[in-house]
C-alpha cells in the first residue's frame, strides 16, 4: 500500500513540476506586469465552468466558514493587494475562509481564493495573512491555473485521483470533503492548485507576491516568517502543503530573502508587529475557536493544543 501511494504521489508531482511555456518561465525577479496577454481558448472556458461549479459546491456543502465579519476581513485584506484599476476577464475577486484545520490555501482562476481556517489560525499577524493572499493572487493575475491546465491536458497520466486524495489529506472529515469535491468536479484543478504548480510558477508567485505586499505597504519580510511557520510539521504527517514544495521550502526562504535584500528598505519594528499580532488575534478569535474544534474532530490534537 505504501509503495502504491508513493507511486501515486510521484505521478501527481511529476505533473505539477512540468515546465509549461515561455510566458510562465520568464525571470520573476524582473517584476513582470500584473496583467499578461492571455486569450481564452475553449479548454480555458471549460475549466472556468468547472471552477464556478466548485464555488457553488463549497457553499452548498457547508465548507465555507459562514462568519460574515471574518470573510469581510479577508475580503478587505485581499482587495488591498489588488490594483483597483485592474480589470481581468472572467475574474471576480472573492476571499473566503474554508472550514479546514490543515494549514493550506488555494486560488481558483475565477478569482475565488480560499484560505483554510488552519492557516489563518497559524498566522501571527495580518501581514502574514497578506503574504498568503498575495501568493495566491499572483496565481490568478498571471493565469497560472489555465497555463498549467493546458500543459497537464497534453501529458495527463492515468492515475487514481480518489486514492491520491487520501494520500494528500489523510485526516478526513471536512478537510477530506473539500479535496474530494475538487477531485470529483475537476481533477485538473486538484493537480494544479492543490498539488502545486511548476517550480517556475511557484517562484513567480513568491516574488510577485512580495511586490504586491510592498505596494500595499505590508512588511514584505513577513513572507519569510510565514514560510518558516509553515515549515513546522507538528503533526508529523510529512504531507505536502501550500508553500512547502515546488521547490523545497528552504530554497524558497533563501530566494525570497535575497529578493527582499534588494528591495526592502526597512524591517518592521518588533513593537509594531506585536501590536499587529494583538489586533489580528482579536479579529480571528471566533475562527480560532472554530478551528480548534475542527482540529479535534480530525484527530489533529497537537494542532488543537
Amino acid at each position: 500500500m505504501k509503495h502504491r501511494r508513493r507511486i501515486i504521489v510521484t505521478l501527481c508531482f511529476c505533473l505539477a513540476l512540468t515546465p509549461i511555456s515561455a510566458v510562465a518561465t520568464q525571470d520573476p525577479s524582473q517584476s513582470p506586469p500584473a496583467k499578461i496577454d492571455f486569450k481564452f481558448e475553449k479548454v480555458d472556458l471549460d475549466l472556468l465552468e468547472q471552477v464556478n461549479l466548485l464555488d457553488k459546491r463549497f457553499e452548498r456543502d457547508g465548507l465555507v466558514y459562514a462568519d460574515q465579519p471574518t470573510n469581510a476581513y479577508l475580503q478587505r485584506v485581499g482587495e488591498s493587494l489588488v490594483a483597483r484599476d485592474l480589470k481581468l476577464e472572467n475574474v471576480v475577486w472573492k476571499f473566503r475562509a474554508l472550514r479546514d484545520p490543515v494549514p493550506n490555501a488555494f486560488a481558483l482562476p475565477n478569482g475565488s481564493i480560499y484560505v483554510n481556517t488552519g492557516v489563518m489560525a497559524l498566522c501571527d499577524n495580518e501581514s502574514q495573512l497578506a503574504a498568503i493572499l498575495a501568493h495566491e493572487i499572483t496565481h490568478v493575475l498571471r493565469r497560472h491555473t489555465y497555463l498549467q491546465n493546458r500543459s497537464n491536458r497534453k501529458k495527463i497520466l492515468t492515475i487514481n485521483i480518489i486514492n491520491a486524495v487520501g494520500v494528500w489529506n489523510p485526516v478526513g472529515g471536512v478537510a477530506g470533503l473539500a479535496v474530494g469535491i475538487i477531485a470529483a468536479v475537476s481533477p485538473f484543478i486538484l493537480v494544479s492548485t492543490i498539488y502545486g504548480y511548476s517550480r517556475d510558477l511557484e517562484r513567480e508567485a513568491d516574488m510577485k507576491g512580495v511586490d504586491l505586499m510592498m505596494s500595499a505597504e505590508y512588511p514584505p519580510e513577513e513572507m519569510v516568517q510565514m514560510l518558516k511557520l509553515l515549515n513546522r510539521d507538528i503533526e508529523g504527517e510529512e504531507i505536502k502543503l501550500f508553500y512547502n514544495d515546488h521547490p523545497q521550502l528552504q530554497d524558497r526562504i533563501a530566494y525570497v530573502s535575497a529578493h527582499l535584500g534588494a528591495k526592502a528598505e526597512k524591517t518592521t519594528a518588533a513593537s509594531e508587529l506585536k501590536k499587529e499580532k494583538s489586533a489580528y488575534l482579536t479579529k480571528i478569535e471566533g475562527l480560532m475557536r472554530h478551528d480548534i474544534q475542527l482540529a479535534i474532530n480530525a484527530g489533529r490534537f497537537r494542532t488543537a493544543v
